[in-house]
């Protein structure tokens, strides 16, 4: 057996104590990465339908609609519409729809932020605006694809 003098043996404890602190500290990070809408969002798959996404996550809380400026406009031709949930204390779950309104992205809020109001969308992309509320709602709209018909 290795004789230790005491300020050694004080020093390894001290090491090993501290790394079990950090282990601990680590662990408590990744559970936060996880929170159950993010759990729901691993769920997502691509080409899902818009009312397929809102009753699996729920209602959004914010949408970013063609014809918007600012900081969530959709600035790329592929994406006709994304939805934002509020996912606190991590940033928003976001889904990216294409013109036929079938996932075609995804972001399920697993980095977590302190504090996570800097990331959240303004009122400006409410969902309990007159002029978003319809693609916040599960119900389908004109341009929800159903068996590639647009209605």
């Amino acid at each position: 057996m290795i004789d230790l003098t005491p300020a050694l043996r004080f020093y390894l404890y001290a090491v090993v104590s501290v790394l079990l602190l950090l282990l601990l500290m680590a662990g408590a990070l990744i559970g936060q990465e996880r929170t159950e809408l993010s759990q729901r969002a691993s769920q997502l798959e691509m080409r899902m339908t818009r009312p397929a996404v809102i009753r699996l996550l729920g209602g959004p809380t914010w949408a970013s609609i063609p014809g918007d400026t600012g900081a969530f406009a959709l600035e790329v031709p592929e994406i006709g519409l994304e939805l934002r949930w509020k996912n606190r204390p991590c940033l928003p779950v976001v889904v990216a729809f294409g013109g036929n309104l079938r996932v075609n992205g995804w972001d399920e809020g697993r980095v977590c932020l302190d504090p996570p109001d800097l990331t959240d969308p303004s009122a400006y992309y409410s969902c309990d605006k007159a002029d978003r509320r319809r693609y916040c709602l599960p119900q389908r709209i004109g341009m929800d694809e159903a068996d590639g018909q647009r209605r």
